[in-house]
């Protein structure tokens, strides 16, 4: 099975999504590599599930996943080691909202991604965020290289992400030919932008 496709909501609780999820990763053949992991889920109890899919499938060399979350809490850091792999091309991360019925009253946050660590993903092409944090520890950067050690980086998505901290980003990519920025928030002032290969900008704010 190199194609796991696992959501919270397929599962009447917890306990019988962390069982499934224990069951389907212990029984699969642990020598075979994880080409590609969708997930959806929501709620605190079930992010522990969904970082160990994502430890399982960045330890067997995942080229492409799809998060779809949603957090009753504070903002929930993007797994570190994630952000260090050499094999994943394709990441999406994006926040789904609470089902009105059930969760009327509650907001939902989103994944957030320290700036003091930059993306080291090698082999990454294709890039979607949406409502994402990015954000610093302490003092306020004034301008900072988020994907510089994204070096076959080509579609960069940032949409409806929310940017504390830092004035200006910088993105220089010799292979870049897609941008997208829509409704990104937060204290960005410029973004500065050099890449030879731009084919398609897309800016809305």
């Amino acid at each position: 099975m190199p194609y796991l496709n696992f959501s919270r909501d397929d599962f009447h609780g917890m306990p019988n999504f962390s069982e499934f999820v224990t069951h389907v990763l212990s029984g699969r053949n642990n020598q075979a590599e994880v080409s590609s992991v969708k997930l959806s889920f929501h709620g605190e109890d079930a992010c522990v599930i969904a970082e160990q899919i994502m430890k399982y499938a960045y330890a067997h060399n995942i080229q492409k996943l799809n998060v779809a979350c949603v957090f009753d809490n504070d903002d929930v850091k993007f797994p570190l080691f994630l952000s260090s792999s050499r094999s994943l091309k394709h990441l999406s991360v994006t926040k789904e909202r609470f089902p009105s019925t059930v969760y009327r009253w509650r907001h939902p946050f989103s994944y957030a991604f320290k700036a003091t660590y930059i993306l080291e993903l090698p082999a990454l092409t294709t890039l979607y965020l949406h409502d994402v944090t990015f954000c610093c520890d302490a003092n306020p950067v004034e301008c900072i290289d988020l994907f510089s050690k994204c070096a076959n980086l080509k579609s960069l998505t940032l949409k409806g992400c929310y940017i504390n901290g830092i004035t200006g980003i910088r993105i220089r990519l010799p292979l870049f030919s897609n941008l997208t920025l829509e409704s990104v928030g937060g204290n960005v002032e410029v973004f500065g932008i050099v890449a030879p290969q731009l084919k398609n900008l897309t800016i809305e704010l």
